[in-house]
């Protein structure tokens, strides 16, 4: 049985042998105040990288822009990600120094097809709009339903059709301007339009043509539209149905609606491909075909640009500028290995600029994300921020937060190719990452390598939790299972500090076996324990792992030979006494081939009144709904060779059981005083004809509250 959390009071002064310490705040419970809350906290030796891990093939994308924004005090991010290509939003605030958790905002209507990344902007009242999920297709379109907040969405009416790579853009007096390629078909001109909304969204005036192409299959590649005064500069490069070429700039007046060059030439509502070569030529590339491109601007406007062209050994990042009468000569910064590597960067003035590239990693798209200064006569290399070496895979796309405050800086992400998915993204603040730690906390390794000398306590920083380390690599990481004595009931919130830094310290963790809080298995009432035979152990732990967030506790399985028969009351699982929290039960069957189709039935009683118990299999089958109190048998078949997995759920609060069928609640039935009698009444096995063969597995896993408490981030390391 589970000892109780430590709470002695230890005297002041044992804090001030160790260095550092970080923080943990926990909220309170939806589900009722928990006492003894068990916490699982990953311990990383080193520094943190990543904020979120579900990203798909390309989770952010140049021509798709921007990804990030800074916006009253927190930075907003939207990526692409799970398995269905979808629209994700986090934010991070700066003042908390906390994360979000994720929120899918919508479903992506296209299918592994990476074109469809969302971008977003925050208009004046602080409502976000996101734009997604098209490719030659309708422009999706959605807007947050409060400001500030990305827990709740409302999909708008497609504001365009036949659409591709959306780069919204806001003025200074509110008009919503979004820029987007246009197509006639699939196999038609593909030529960048914008539409405007003056009213935030709700509705979308006429498409204007502004870059223009000269025949079917040909098209425009335009990235990372930038914001001065009333005008919009862009930069694009021309396809002609085979090659890109050339890398051009101009900048759309917003007040008579004309495109201009930078030494003014007006060229009307659109530009031809003639008259793109003839005033708004940057780079002409010649027989070299460019890539990705990145745009900024200098505080007069000045456009500064870098952009990716293959060479006569490979791929360059080349640099150019406006100096107010002419583009300066191309430089070569240095040489990557893809024309889809994409960069951003600084412009800090006309003499300094720091700049994001992604340097050679291995063969193929990514690599690693490096850092490169100009000093308004030269390029040098200042340091690698993340090696594809060190992250797993190529990394890709660093993108500079849009109005970046200096605690996160840029955004980048890994690269995976089609339905490639599970992709870390990566916050970054000019010297360290920003990662998430509302499970994980990293010590950057300021702590010992064997995790000796963590310990934590509760908010008065004095009192020691007790812990238990499930796990561990050394140099590497550590899974702490922490008890916290009092989870308050929402809204109230606790907070725990994690200390670390003393070199001669060593572990006082309590130990597994007085830490789980469950019946040792031997407590089966079986006549005999019988050699396994058609699996391992191991099986029937993954059947019965339901995610990592679940402290796990053992298995019973047999085998039943051919001469073997149960009857009613011969297996029962007896639980603890227990007036809050709850469990999470798992039955699970196989049926042997050998023996064809098989039946069960199962026997229970229910010693209460009323109805309270859930029997469903794996397939969302419910076996049993509730019962009254007394006997009741039900049954179901199942097929040969394979495996059926049986659960029952329950959540325990102050007043009352409730059961789950799918994750819905099925009913409130009053409250027992512990469930110490509950399944060994419950769940009792027979077969219908009196003798059965196959095999039999169980298992329970951890205390299991739903909802469980949300998590913040760990706060920043301090010294003390």
């Amino acid at each position: 049985m589970a000892r109780s959390a430590v709470a002695v009071p230890i005297p002041e002064p044992w804090i001030d042998d160790w260095d550092y310490r970080k923080s943990h705040e926990i909220d309170g419970s939806v589900a009722g105040a928990q006492e003894d809350y068990q916490v699982k906290i990953r311990v990383n030796y080193g520094e943190g990288t990543y904020f979120e891990d579900n990203g798909m093939h390309n989770p952010f994308f140049d021509g798709d822009n921007p990804s990030s924004v800074y916006y009253n005090g927190k930075t907003y991010i939207v990526w692409q990600g799970g398995a269905g290509y979808d629209p994700f939003i986090a934010s991070y605030d700066h003042s908390a120094n906390t994360w979000s958790y994720r929120v899918q905002i919508a479903s992506n209507p296209l299918s592994s097809d990476s074109h469809g990344v969302p971008t977003i902007l925050i208009d004046d009242s602080g409502y976000i709009h996101i734009f997604y999920g098209s490719h030659v297709t309708n422009q999706k379109y959605a807007i947050s339903d409060n400001p500030e907040d990305i827990t709740g969405w409302t999909v708008q009416a497609d504001p365009a059709t036949m659409a591709t790579y959306p780069k919204p853009v806001m003025m200074a007096n509110g008009d919503i301007y979004l820029l987007l390629r246009k197509s006639t078909a699939a196999a038609g001109k593909h030529q960048e339009i914008y539409i405007r909304s003056d009213d935030g969204g709700a509705s979308w005036g006429a498409e204007n043509i502004i870059i223009e192409v000269d025949a079917n299959t040909h098209a425009i590649y335009n990235y990372t539209p930038r914001v001065h005064g009333n005008n919009i500069h862009m930069i694009w490069r021309y396809h002609d149905g085979t090659d890109s070429e050339n890398v051009y700039h101009a900048y759309l007046n917003t007040l008579d609606g004309h495109m201009y060059s930078m030494d003014g030439t007006d060229l009307g509502t659109s530009i031809t491909k003639a008259e793109a070569d003839a005033n708004c030529l940057v780079a002409d590339t010649g027989i070299y075909i460019p890539g990705h491109m990145a745009l900024r601007l200098d505080g007069d406007g000045y456009p500064y640009i870098i952009y990716c062209v293959t060479s006569a050994t490979g791929w360059d990042y080349n640099f150019t500028r406006w100096t107010g009468a002419a583009w300066t000569a191309v430089e070569t910064i240095t040489t990557t290995d893809h024309g889809n590597n994409g960069m951003d960067f600084i412009v800090h003035s006309a003499t300094s600029i720091t700049a994001f590239l992604i340097g050679d990693g291995g063969a193929g798209q990514g690599g690693d994300i490096n850092e490169w200064s100009w000093n308004g006569v030269a390029w040098s290399e200042i340091k690698t921020i993340l090696s594809e070496a060190d992250s797993g895979r190529p990394l890709i796309h660093p993108e500079v937060v849009k109005d970046y405050d200096s605690e996160l800086v840029l955004i980048f992400s890994q690269y995976g190719g089609v339905d490639v998915d599970s992709l870390e993204l990566y916050a970054y603040n000019g010297t360290n990452f920003v990662p998430r730690e509302d499970e994980s906390v990293y010590c950057d390794e300021n702590c010992r390598t064997d995790f000796g000398d963590v310990r934590f306590t509760e908010s008065d920083k004095v009192t020691e939790l007790e812990y238990w380390i499930q796990e561990k690599t050394d140099n590497d990481y550590a899974i702490f299972w922490v008890k916290v004595p009092s989870i308050p009931t929402d809204p109230d919130s606790a907070t725990i500090y994690m200390y670390y830094g003393k070199a001669d310290a060593t572990t006082t963790e309590s130990g597994a076996d007085t830490w789980i809080d469950y019946e040792d298995w031997e407590s089966y009432a079986v006549d005999a324990v019988l050699p396994l035979g058609e699996f391992e152990a191991t099986d029937i732990t993954e059947v019965c792992k339901i995610d990592d967030n679940r402290a796990f506790k053992g298995t019973k399985s047999l085998y039943l030979d051919d001469d073997s028969e149960i009857n009613r009351n011969n297996i029962t699982w007896n639980y603890p006494n227990k007036t809050s929290g709850g469990f999470r039960f798992l039955l699970a069957l196989y049926q042997d081939t050998n023996y064809g189709d098989f039946s069960w039935i199962f026997h229970f009683y229910n010693s209460l009144d009323a109805g309270c118990i859930t029997l469903r299999a794996e397939d969302d089958l419910t076996i049993v709904d509730y019962y009254a109190g007394g006997y009741h048998d039900t049954g179901f078949s199942m097929t040969e060779d394979i495996w059926e997995v049986l659960e029952i759920c329950a959540v325990i609060d102050a007043d009352t059981w409730d059961f789950a069928v799918s994750g819905e609640w099925a009913i409130n039935r009053p409250k027992r005083e512990n469930l110490d009698a509950f399944l060994y009444t419950v769940l009792n096995l027979a077969y219908a004809g009196g003798q059965f063969r196959g095999n039999l597995g169980a298992c329970v896993i951890g205390k299991y509250i739903d909802p469980e408490p949300t998590h913040g981030s760990w706060g920043p390391e301090e010294s003390h």
